[in-house]
């Protein structure tokens, strides 16, 4: 058992992985890469919104009567309702890809059923 827990990890250190492994440890590379690239997406999106947080906060100090506060605040809303919205339509579309790739499998299930 040690000489093969030993050899196992000198091929996973060098990059190699056993033969039947190999398929499922690169569709799950994709998936990793996939979400990583939807966090920094929606990471863009938040630094995105913050700006027009503190935007917001800047024309507030501005108004001079209740009616630009409201249409300030209107504006605001209106637009962070469409950027929000966007954005989550987007995400679930990425989400939806990187699962596709997973269950269509990209040759990695139909490698196992051959096997």
């Amino acid at each position: 058992m040690q000489n093969t827990q030993s050899s196992l990890s000198a091929v996973w250190k060098n990059g190699a992985l056993p033969e039947p492994w190999a398929p499922i440890a690169h569709q799950a590379e994709e998936l990793q890469s996939a979400f990583a690239d939807t966090s920094n997406d929606y990471l863009d999106f938040l630094q995105k919104r913050s700006s027009e947080n503190i935007k917001l906060l800047r024309r507030l100090v501005t108004c001079k009567t209740p009616w630009d506060v409201f249409s300030a605040y209107q504006s605001f809303l209106s637009q962070a309702s469409r950027d929000y919205q966007e954005e989550y339509s987007a995400l679930a579309e990425s989400g939806k890809k990187a699962l596709d790739n997973v269950v269509n499998g990209h040759g990695a299930t139909q490698h196992l059923a051959q096997g």
